[in-house]
């Protein structure tokens, strides 16, 4: 099946495209949610860091991560015609999930120090 009406239109977005992106996009978001958590407990940590030092730098890397993982499923979504979107759901999740993180790895290189 391809979301296009042929596969060879431009920019034909085929099923094992979709799925792809999407294993990707998921990705990104949960190596956002472990870095974050390992920032947090302390995994990785440079030895002339304070902990709450890098954990507050560890937001930008948070943050990168989930701007990333968002632009995988906006590019998928853009490449979707109209008419055959049998999963969107699937994309929907990622990039909602990936702008919480956005904010939440924002707030935490902004202020990861005073909340750690």
């Amino acid at each position: 099946m391809n979301f296009a009406p042929s596969p060879n239109s431009p920019g034909a977005a085929t099923t094992a495209d979709f799925f792809r992106r999407v294993a990707l996009a998921w990705l990104l978001v949960v190596g956002a949610i472990c870095l974050a958590v390992a920032a947090y407990a302390g995994f990785l940590k440079p030895e002339t860091d304070q902990p709450g030092q890098w954990f507050s730098r560890s937001g930008a890397l948070i943050t990168v991560l989930a701007i990333f993982a968002e632009q995988v499923v906006s590019r998928m979504l853009s490449r979707m015609h109209n008419g055959i979107q049998p999963r969107v759901r699937w994309l929907v999740v990622p990039r909602a999930v990936a702008f919480a993180l956005i904010i939440a790895g924002t707030v935490v290189w902004g202020y990861g120090d005073l909340m750690y």
